[in-house]
């Protein structure tokens, strides 16, 4: 699971069905929520404290979250690729 895909299900499970309703219940603007969701093209990414928020909202377990967000914020291949095998 990467980090875009666990911001889509933020969507898929939130009141509204909506990024609206998603970054409502994590506490941020929509604004910020698709940046977030652009986060290859911003470089834009929750602070950690977001991500139990996140994790609960996504239905994903936090460690799969952490390293998912991890691996996304990650320069080195081979960093990367550590924690995205830890988010699998």
């Amino acid at each position: 699971m990467n980090f875009e895909n666990i911001i889509i299900d933020c969507i898929r499970y939130s009141d509204g069905i909506s990024a609206t309703s998603a970054a409502q219940f994590i506490g941020v603007t929509q604004s910020t929520f698709g940046k977030w969701r652009r986060y290859k093209e911003t470089g834009r990414f929750p602070n950690p404290e977001h991500l139990v928020r996140i994790a609960k909202l996504s239905g994903h377990e936090l460690g799969e979250v952490v390293a998912a967000y991890m691996a996304a914020r990650c320069d080195s291949p081979e960093a990367k690729r550590a924690y995205e095998e830890l988010a699998a």
